[in-house]
């Protein structure tokens, strides 16, 4: 008996498993086919009209011991 309640647990656990990855599907297939068409490249749009244009930022590399593009390391 305690096999039987084992073998219907995981397959519950199985099929809920199977649901949620299926919604997350739909919904985004959804989106894809409803929603997009009004929201093209929305970051875009939010990214350029929080910067404004001709926006230099002042970077200079840092010394950083053998981490990333600014260590002596990566020069």
């Amino acid at each position: 008996m305690d096999e039987l309640r084992c073998s219907v647990v995981w397959w519950l656990q199985l099929i809920f498993i199977w649901l949620s990855i299926d919604l997350i599907v739909i919904a985004t297939g959804w989106y894809i086919v409803t929603l997009k068409q009004y929201f093209p490249n929305w970051w875009e749009q939010v990214i350029a009209c929080e910067v404004k244009a001709g926006f230099d930022l002042d970077a200079e590399l840092m010394d950083l011991p053998n981490i990333g593009l600014g260590s002596k390391v990566a020069k």
